[in-house]
């Protein structure tokens, strides 16, 4: 249905953006080059470093691809006739 093609478009940015900050987090976020990110963004906790370094960036992500993916995939829904 459109509703889950609309919910779908915007679960993939959102869920990509998290996985991969989850990771930088948990696996590199005492290295000195991300403790000089968190350093220069001014943060005193990992939570707050993600949103500062990806919280613009991230919802600008999920918005374009909520708008461009639902487009595309309404085109290619009716291109192929799936139903």
């Amino acid at each position: 249905s459109n509703v889950s093609i609309t919910i779908a478009n915007l679960c993939c940015p959102l869920l990509n953006t998290t996985f991969f900050m989850s990771m930088l987090v948990f696996g590199f976020y005492q290295t000195e080059y991300i403790q000089s990110f968190v350093q220069m963004l001014g943060v005193s906790n990992p939570f707050l470093f993600v949103i500062a370094f990806v919280g613009i960036n991230g919802l600008v992500e999920a918005v374009v691809c909520f708008i461009v993916g639902t487009a595309i995939s309404a085109a290619l829904k009716k291109a192929l006739k799936y139903s």
